[in-house]
């Protein structure tokens, strides 16, 4: 994936955020639950062209905390989708994201 069609889909993700705010502002429900679900294939692609220590690793306590870094940086109002690449394809830890 080229650095162009990876900050394109962190538009995109960016987007389905605040669609899932509105959704949940509006039913109570997000995007995760019932059919929409199939929504968070952009997360599992991102996820997987995303730096070593965003993927998973086959160990529940670290698939958790790495999802919730990648997570905390794409949901990161403050940031660019340049500096959002720059983020999820380093590999340099980086804890003070989440």
């Amino acid at each position: 994936m080229t650095k162009d069609e990876f900050i394109t889909l962190i538009k995109v993700a960016e987007a389905v955020i605040k669609i899932d705010q509105a959704c949940r502002s509006l039913t109570n429900f997000g995007l995760d639950e019932g059919s929409c679900n199939d929504v968070f294939l952009l997360w599992n692609l991102l996820q997987s062209n995303s730096a070593q220590k965003y993927k998973m690793e086959g160990n529940t306590e670290l698939e958790m905390q790495s999802y919730r870094a990648f997570t905390h940086i794409l949901e990161n109002t403050t940031l660019t989708p340049e500096e959002k690449y720059s983020l999820l394809t380093s590999d340099e830890r980086d804890d003070t994201n989440g």
